[in-house]
């Protein structure tokens, strides 16, 4: 029988396969995180400015890219510095497949929480943040939504890790007091088992009422007949 793993215990804050574009976005390697950068601009250009489609963009840059390689090794070759041995080629990783999986069963884990009422402050934080997105298609195009979101990811994340204390401090205090809003929603929100008791504790009222009208009917009629 094959292990169940409870996904929701094991929320880490950075997925294994994350780190590599993590490490992209907080310029920890100037020189790559540059050329990612202009090269993503680039790619914007050419899209939104100069009008290509990402499938023509994707068709040259591959055409090009297997062009310069055979020139390449028909230029070794023909010097005789070329091997005869077929080089490795690159693989994905089993480890990378597996913190991918995880990660998406982590995130599908969290999103049934919210819809079972289980996490009501992500819930909460999600439907803001997708009402301000709405907000926001409605005034800008796609292409600046592009180009604003590739900026702040450019520049957000080491932001952050500049003012970690202050930005964590700040979102405490608002888990804190969303968490409070949320209890307070919760319990007031009727359960089955209140409204057994509600409907028990009715009951039972009513039987103590009649209990009272028989008796007083009882000492009613006793009085008559001792007139």
């Amino acid at each position: 029988m094959a292990e169940v793993i409870d996904f929701t215990k094991r929320r880490t804050v950075v997925p294994d396969f994350m780190r590599p574009a993590l490490d992209v976005l907080l310029w920890r390697d100037k020189w790559a995180s540059g050329k990612v950068f202009v090269g993503g601009l680039a790619v914007y250009g050419a899209i939104f400015v100069y009008g290509y489609s990402l499938l023509s963009l994707f068709s040259i840059f591959l055409c090009l890219h297997v062009v310069i390689s055979v020139l390449i090794n028909l230029l070794l070759r023909w010097r005789g510095r070329a091997s005869d041995a077929r080089s490795p080629p690159p693989q994905i990783s089993p480890e990378f497949v597996s913190s991918l999986c995880e990660h998406v069963n982590c995130k599908i884990a969290q999103y049934f929480d919210m819809l079972q009422l289980l996490d009501i402050v992500s819930a909460a934080s999600v439907c803001i943040v997708l009402y301000i997105l709405y907000r926001l298609g409605l005034i800008f195009s796609d292409a600046t939504l592009m180009l604003i979101g590739y900026l702040l990811a450019f520049s957000l994340p080491s932001v952050y890790v500049k003012y970690e204390r202050q930005v964590e401090d700040a979102v405490s205090k608002v888990r804190s007091r969303m968490q409070q809003v949320s209890d307070a929603i919760y319990n007031s929100i009727p359960r089955a088992d209140t409204l057994k008791k509600d409907e028990r504790n009715k009951e039972e009222r009513k039987k103590e009422e009649r209990k009272i009208e028989k008796e007083a009917d009882k000492e009613a009629t006793k009085s008559e007949k001792q007139e």
